[in-house]
Order: C-alpha cells, then structure tokens, then sequence
C-alpha cells in the first residue's frame, strides 16, 4: 500500500461471502403478571465485503475491515391487534 512507515507495498485482496441460514425468534410481552408470547422460525441474509490488510510481516497483526447486511424475513403477532366493533 504505502512505501513510508509500518505499511509496506503490498496486495490487499477484497473478499464477498453471503451467509444463508434458518433462525429463532421468540418474541414476548409483559402484562403486569401475564406474558404474552410467539415463536417463529425464519429465513436469515447477510451480504458481506471486506478485506485484511497486515501492515508488516513481522508484527503477525492485521486490521480486519468489512461491510455487511443482516436480514431476517421473521414476523409475529405479539405487539399487534385486531379491534373490531368501534
């Protein structure tokens, strides 16, 4: 990268990986002594890039810099109602 300094003339190669995968969610609300609760399983995405740059040979360190998304397509119905009669 840099020829002055800790940073010498090197290559600092970029990676993209996605991660796939199920998840749990337990959603839950409290009424004084009463809890109202849903469980739901759902599908789970997260894009990311990055790349590790080690700024010397000798030091065995690097720096890790990624950018990522998490998303979760889990939904339920603790918080919501359905008022009917008004």
């Amino acid at each position: 990268m840099w020829q002055d300094g800790l940073l010498q003339e090197q290559d600092v190669p970029p990676y993209v990986a996605m991660k796939l995968g199920g998840e749990y969610a337990r959603l839950s609300t409290y009424h004084y002594l009463l809890e109202e609760s849903d469980s739901t399983w759902c599908s789970f995405l997260s894009p990311e890039v990055g790349c590790t740059i080690f700024p010397s040979e000798e030091l065995h360190l690097g720096v890790h810099l990624a950018l990522y998304y998490s998303y979760a397509t889990n939904s339920g119905g603790v918080l919501t109602y359905r008022e009917e009669g008004r």
